[in-house]
């Protein structure tokens, strides 16, 4: 198939070699050996074998001439992982000017990597083309390629898959944990159909409700925040705030069942707020943070202190822990958070609150004229006893939620700048969870990187000034930073919405100088920052929640992040550099082991054009093969008139040139600019056409007519 060639310049070339030499370590093959046979064709053609112990050096012979030699030595100087280089110095190389060179080599100890493959010259600049699978590679280059040099060279280096690991990229936001079992990701599964599953009247929903289902809410992905806000309200006096429980406060449920059983917020209200959806990724992690480790956050003040609220789980009324969850930190466990949200969310009583929300409290309706389902609305499925629940399930859901990823983990000059302005005072990067006897492997003793301290602190005039228990009107929970990116909008009342991530950031961290906000301090120091410390800041704080990979954001890995990987292929990258999205091992440089992730979360066809066991895209990467119009198609592949049909992928054509490329040409005549159908004339560099579709390129239709070959 055909591919419009892109404008984009990568200069790949120039810098392709310096990358892919800096590999990670591979299996050690000291103390192995393998055969190595050199060929060379032409009138004075020869092939010279041996078996090699790796890890030396030794002198080859040409057969027919024994007085010109050539030395084998590994692994290479300078290079990493295995290696095999070849001087071609005392060899009598200018007899096979024009001709082709070739290596083979067999019987390798550890399976070769073929996506880490590479032949380079005596410049360190790549030629010819090597493949390799199994314990066996071959390469070719042509001689004319390497006699320039003083010291003519040939150099072949690899991984051994057994002794390379790819970084395992980060779960996507909305991805189950890495390491569950498959019995936990089963219930990871059914738990997100449970958190998906649409309510009904008959099975339990309202009489009042807000949404039919979790994920009505929680949306940004599936688990997480979203833009929907609920509405509280209560009366404030003298006597101080009052959530008007009596009266069906303080939560507003905005629908019924029946127009006769809506709620209305009553006339004793004078205080009114919004609330917007809180995230749940990662909430199995939160979940699991040590008590202690959040106490351990209170300050003395003056200006900083925060509160620990402590609540009692629903499931367990008779302990006592520390709340993290909810704006008002007034949950402490997601089993309470599933049964309180099933309830006041949808109107779906449970195991753990059996007694429905009376529309209007003491006011009309009745709710026996309300509610026809018998209590509790929550049972085990299909009846069974001891079957899970609907709140089990979606428990199972959101404990088993990965993190939202980092992009970079670390490193980035932002999170200096975020701590150097007291931002980390309250949004407290990093914890280890817990491990006790029964906690999830994949739970227990991981290292988080959640970015609050899950106290409440006095907001100023920038709180809700709804009071709950014993928290004030002007406190809130500090909201856990990760997956910031993702978020729109921003604040507990969603107040920053619309515009970009920078602006919406830049108001959400001006809100913390409200008057008498314990985030004054910081808010006036982020004020008074240089313009590169809020940019760099403003960078940090979009890692949170971004992808390994995912240039433009939109959660899939495809062929735009892969073109944007192979731009960036080289060394010198730094945390905070664009192309820093893609060095995934953090080694300051983006190459063959970074693209061995890559391939691992790629979703894009893995097609192998020219048969060689390697997809296309890994022989562009590691040099095997040129890509010069960077469409992510070896140019040896390119059939440039199968310009039809638009596959609507960014490609053309279904690998035949016949009458519906004739007629798409014809159709296209006289256009001008880029165009699948200007295939004409072939301009020697990996690019087709003149920026205008004229008869040439109808007699190369015609010229071409038949498979693409």
């Amino acid at each position: 198939m055909a591919l419009h060639p892109r404008t984009r310049s990568t200069g790949l070339s120039a810098c392709l070699a310096t990358a892919l030499m800096t590999t990670v370590a591979s299996a050690d093959l000291s103390g192995t050996s393998f055969d190595v046979t050199v060929s060379h064709t032409g009138v004075f053609a020869t092939s010279s074998s041996t078996t090699h112990s790796y890890g030396s050096m030794e002198t080859l012979a040409d057969p027919n001439a024994m007085a010109f030699t050539m030395d084998l030595e590994s692994p290479a100087s300078g290079l990493r992982g295995n290696s095999i280089s070849i001087d071609f110095s005392n060899f009598g190389l200018g007899d096979f000017a024009g001709e082709t060179g070739s290596l083979t080599i067999d019987n390798i100890a550890e399976d070769i990597d073929p996506t880490t493959l590479i032949l380079i010259d005596g410049n360190a600049q790549v030629v010819g083309s090597v493949s390799g699978l199994g314990s066996s590679l071959s390469a070719t280059w042509q001689v004319d390629d390497i006699l320039p040099f003083l010291a003519p060279t040939i150099t072949v280096a690899w991984d051994s898959l057994s002794g390379f690991e790819p970084v395992k990229p980060q779960p996507a936001a909305g991805e189950p944990l890495a390491g569950l079992t498959l019995i936990e990701l089963d219930r990871f599964n059914l738990g997100k159909d449970a958190f998906e599953q649409n309510f009904l009247p008959e099975d339990g929903l309202g009489p009042v409700f807000n949404k039919q289902s979790c994920a009505n809410c929680h949306n940004n992905p599936i688990g997480g925040s979203g833009a929907q806000t609920v509405t509280r309200f209560g009366q404030a006096g003298k006597g101080g705030f009052t959530g008007l429980d009596g009266l069906g406060g303080s939560l507003l449920q905005q629908s019924a069942i029946s127009p006769d059983c809506l709620e209305d917020i009553p006339a004793e209200a004078n205080v009114f707020a919004q609330r917007l959806t809180p995230s749940v990724l990662g909430g199995g992690l939160i979940e699991a943070i040590e008590d202690a480790d959040i106490l351990a956050n209170i300050q003395p003040g003056p200006d900083v202190t925060g509160v620990a609220r402590m609540v009692n789980p629903l499931e367990d009324p008779g302990s006592t822990i520390v709340g993290r969850f909810s704006w008002k930190a007034g949950v402490g466990t997601i089993l309470t958070f599933s049964g309180d949200a099933a309830l006041n969310e949808m109107g779906l009583t449970n195991r753990l609150v059996l007694t429905e929300n009376d529309p209007n409290g003491t006011n009309p309706p009745e709710l026996a004229d309300c509610d026809t389902v018998p209590d509790p609305e929550d049972g085990p499925e299909g009846g069974v006893p001891g079957a899970p629940h609907f709140i089990d399930r979606v428990t199972d859901f959101q404990r088993f939620l990965a993190a939202p990823p980092q992009t970079p983990k670390s490193g980035m000059t932002g999170e200096t700048v975020f701590n150097n302005l007291g931002c980390a005072v309250c949004h407290t990067a990093e914890y280890t969870t817990r491990v006790v006897p029964g906690l999830e492997d994949a739970i227990a003793g991981q290292v988080i990187r959640p970015y609050s301290d899950f106290l409440v602190h006095d907001m100023g005039l920038a709180a809700d000034f709804i009071a709950d228990g014993p928290i004030g009107e002007r406190e809130i929970r500090t909201p856990a930073l990760w997956g910031l990116s993702l978020r729109d909008p921003l604040w507990h009342d969603g107040r920053f919405g619309a515009g970009t991530f920078a602006s919406r950031v830049t108001d959400a961290i001006m809100e913390h100088g409200a008057a008498l906000s314990e985030g004054e301090a910081s808010a006036e120091a982020f004020d008074m920052a240089s313009f590169d410390d809020k940019q760099a800041l403003i960078a940090f704080l979009e890692s949170l929640g971004r992808r390994e990979f995912d240039v433009d954001r939109d959660n899939h890995i495809d062929m735009t992040d892969y073109l944007d990987f192979v731009a960036c292929l080289g060394s010198g990258i730094t945390p905070d550099d664009a192309c820093a999205i893609h060095d995934i091992d953090q080694d300051g440089d983006v190459d063959p082991d970074d693209f061995a992730s890559f391939l691992l979360v790629f979703e894009g066809p893995l097609t192998d054009c020219n048969a060689n066991a390697n997809p296309d895209i890994s022989d562009i990467v590691n040099g095997s093969s040129t890509d010069a119009n960077n469409n992510g198609i070896p140019d040896e592949c390119e059939c440039p008139t199968d310009c039809a049909p638009d596959n609507g992928d960014g490609t053309f054509g279904n690998g035949e040139i016949n009458i519906d490329d004739l007629l798409a040409v014809i159709n296209a005549f006289g256009a001008a600019g880029a165009n699948p159908c200007d295939v004409a004339p072939d301009n020697g560099d990996g690019t087709f056409g003149n920026g205008i579709v004229n008869i040439d390129d109808v007699l190369e239709v015609i010229n071409t007519f038949g498979p693409c070959s």
